[in-house]
């Protein structure tokens, strides 16, 4: 699993809803950072059933006091591929139970 945001990323909560409404997060980045992007691996599969919902939170931080804006003044920002646009994508790698 691999939580991607670029510089105004703060935090990242990627969480499993199973169909009986149990929760399971399953990632927590609290302390984002963009130059320091980790892939997430298991130690053993999680078991997701069918109609599991994943749900992605993200928190970004556009204000002068973040050391990583790169806009100063801080200004709007959109969705975009360049590293001062921004972006939240949750990376999934799962496998089919036979």
């Amino acid at each position: 699993m691999l939580p991607h945001m670029h510089l105004l990323g703060k935090s990242m909560e990627i969480t499993a809803v199973r169909p009986d409404g149990t929760r399971e997060v399953l990632v927590w980045v609290r302390d984002y950072d963009f130059k320091g992007q980790t892939s997430y691996v298991f130690k053993r599969p999680v078991p997701l059933p069918r109609g599991t919902r994943v749900e992605v939170i993200a928190y970004y931080d556009n204000s002068e006091q973040n050391p990583r804006n790169p806009n100063k003044p801080p200004k709007a920002v959109r969705w975009g591929e360049s590293t001062t646009d921004e972006t939240c994508v949750a990376y999934l790698t799962y496998t089919l139970k036979e």
